[in-house]
Formats: structure tokens, sequence, C-alpha cells
């Protein structure tokens, strides 16, 4: 099922309990004028899949997810890091390979690990950020290069940050990320 808002719920039934998004319903099946309400014990956010299929900036990078079949491990716990390169940055990519946007997503190996390589496990804000070699989800390292409140990521600008979501947080970056291996 879907929440009003759009995003999709996971709920979870095992013997007597059941659990929306990892919240525990402590007390449900409390009837209303219109509809019936569950008390659970945790304000549910959006997962970083969710947060990226929010903003009209991402629609590349959604699609490429789907088609590497990462959307199940990005809506998992967390924390993640992603460092989410918007559509202009995906169309210089295309551009720069030779690459329409079909043939960079037949290669699912490939595409998994350019995409991976863009998340980091945990949960890294802006404030929060250092000068640091970071190991991707990949595997490979990322480096971070804080200067004052300004971040970069391989060369890549974060040009809009802390966009926060129940299992991390994204932030814009104006190019895609390669890893040695792609």
């Amino acid at each position: 099922p879907a929440s009003v808002e759009g995003s999709d719920l996971n709920l979870v039934k095992t013997g007597a309990d059941l659990t929306v998004n990892g919240a525990v319903v402590a007390k449900g099946d409390m009837q209303s004028g219109n509809g019936v309400v569950h008390h659970i014990d945790m304000v549910l956010m959006p997962n970083v899949v969710e947060v990226a299929k929010s903003s009209s900036d991402f629609t590349s990078l959604v699609e490429a997810l789907i088609a590497a079949d990462l959307v199940t491990t990005l809506i998992g716990a967390g924390p993640f890091t992603v460092f989410a390169p918007t559509n202009p940055a995906f169309a210089q990519y295309l551009g720069d390979t030779g690459k329409t946007f079909d043939e960079f997503k037949a290669d699912k190996d490939a595409l998994a690990a350019l995409l991976k390589y863009h998340v980091v496990s945990g949960k890294v804000m802006l404030s929060a950020a250092t000068t640091s070699t970071p190991a991707s989800v990949e595997g490979s390292d990322l480096n971070l290069v804080k200067t004052g409140a300004d971040l970069t990521v391989n060369g890549a600008v974060v040009a809009k940050g802390d966009m926060q979501s129940g299992n991390g947080v994204v932030h814009h970056i104006d190019m895609v990320l390669m890893p040695n291996v792609v």
C-alpha cells in the first residue's frame, strides 16, 4: 500500500505483531469517524529513494536505480548518504561517453557498480562532513573535500545538500562520479 503522500509503505505481520516501515504498531484498530488509526512508535519519513523520486532533478537517477535493481537495497535500514547526480549531470556523462541512456542501463553490473560508488554507509550531513576518503558501497574510496561550508566529492560540487530521509541523506551533485572499475 501507499501513503496519502504517495510513498510505498512496507507492512510486515509476524504473528500478532505488525510493523510499518520498521515502526511497531503499539495499538491498532482505533476507530474514528472517517477511518482507522494505528498508534506507531516512531515518525515515518521517506527513504532515500523516495526523496530522490520526489525531486524532478533526479528522474535519470531513479530510472537508473530501477534498471540496476538497487531500489530494494536503498530502501533498507541504512543509514545511507547518497551523492545524487542531477539530470544534467547524467546528460553530460552520456555525452562524454557517447552512450544513449538505454545503452548506459544495458550493462546492469557496470551500472550497479557506478551507482553504488555514489553511496556511503552512514549519514554524512554537510555540517558534519570533513575532508576525508570514505569507502563507497561499491568499495572504492571517495575524495571528500570540505572548504568552509562547501563540499566537493571527487571534484563534483554538492550543490544542494541535506535532503534528509528516514534512512539517510541525499546530496545533489553536479556530475556522475566514476569508480576505477567502470
